[in-house]
C-alpha cells in the first residue's frame, strides 16, 4: 500500500495510468536527428522511438512533501494540494478526516497515483536516456529541468522546475500552514496543464552510445538520448 491509513506515503512509485494522454504516440526514430544511430532500421514503416514520461519535480520530492504536510497535520494545505491536482475540496473532506482517524483506504482514492502522475509535472521524452553521470543525463531522483529547446512550453517547464526549491524548503520545515496554503494555491494555473508531449528539439542523441540493434520487442538495443542543456 503506497499510502497508509494515516495518509503517510511509503514512497513506492505507483503504476503509470494507461489511458488518455498517458498512451504514448508513435514517433519514428529514424525521422529524428540520430547521427546514423538508427541506420540498422530497415523496416518499411520505421522503428518507433521508445518513449517514457519524465517528472520535472521528482516523485521522491512530491511524496516527501505530502508526508511532511500530513505529519505536521497541515491538512488544509494537503487539501489545497489535492485541489490543484483536480480533487474538489468537497470530495477531499472525508478521506482527509479518515487520515486523521487512521482509516484512510488508498484503494478508494488512489491519491498516490494522482500525486505521482499529475500531468502538469510530466514531459514525454525518450525512454532510454544517458545516466546521471552527465549534466544532460537522466537525474533519477533529482530535479529534471527540461526547458531547453521546449519552445512555447519552455517557460512553463522552467516555472515548474523552480517550484522544486519551494517544495523541498517546505518539506524540510513545515512552519506556517496559512502561508503554505497561499503558496500551493498560486500553483493552480500551472497544475491545470496537460503533460508536455514529445518535442524533438528538447533531445539530442548520445554520440557515444550504442547503435540501434534490431531484435524482438524486448531484445532490441536502442541508443541513449540526452536532454538539451542550453538553447
Amino acid at each position: 500500500m503506497a499510502i497508509d491509513g494515516y495518509g503517510i506515503c511509503d514512497g513506492d512509485r505507483p503504476s503509470q495510468p494507461s489511458t488518455g494522454n498517458y498512451v504514448a504516440p508513435r514517433i519514428v526514430a529514424r525521422d529524428l536527428i540520430h547521427r546514423g544511430k538508427y541506420a540498422a532500421d530497415t523496416t518499411p514503416i520505421g522503428i518507433g522511438l521508445p518513449l517514457a514520461l519524465h517528472h520535472i519535480v521528482p516523485w521522491e520530492h512530491l511524496w516527501a512533501f505530502w508526508n511532511a504536510m500530513i505529519k505536521a497535520e497541515f491538512y488544509g494545505a494537503a487539501r489545497d494540494f489535492l485541489a490543484i491536482l483536480g480533487v474538489p475540496k468537497a470530495l477531499s473532506d472525508k478521506p482527509i478526516n479518515d487520515m486523521k482517524k487512521g482509516t484512510y483506504l488508498n484503494a478508494s482514492y488512489y491519491y498516490d497515483v494522482l500525486i505521482c502522475w499529475g500531468e502538469w509535472n510530466l514531459v514525454r521524452g525518450p525512454q532510454f536516456r544517458t545516466d546521471a553521470s552527465k549534466p544532460e543525463g537522466d537525474p533519477g531522483a533529482a530535479l529534471d529541468d527540461m526547458h531547453w529547446g521546449a519552445g512555447k512550453e519552455s517557460k512553463r517547464i522552467k516555472n515548474i522546475a523552480e517550484l522544486d526549491v519551494v517544495i523541498t524548503t517546505y518539506t524540510a520545515l513545515m512552519q506556517n500552514e496559512k502561508q503554505l496554503c497561499r503558496e500551493i494555491r498560486s500553483w493552480s494555473e500551472l497544475a491545470r496543464n496537460s503533460l508536455v508531449e514529445f518535442i524533438p528539439g528538447m533531445w539530442t542523441i548520445e554520440t557515444k552510445s550504442e547503435d540501434y540493434v534490431p531484435g524482438g520487442h524486448a531484445n532490441a538495443i536502442h541508443p541513449r538520448w540526452n536532454k538539451k542543456i542550453r538553447d
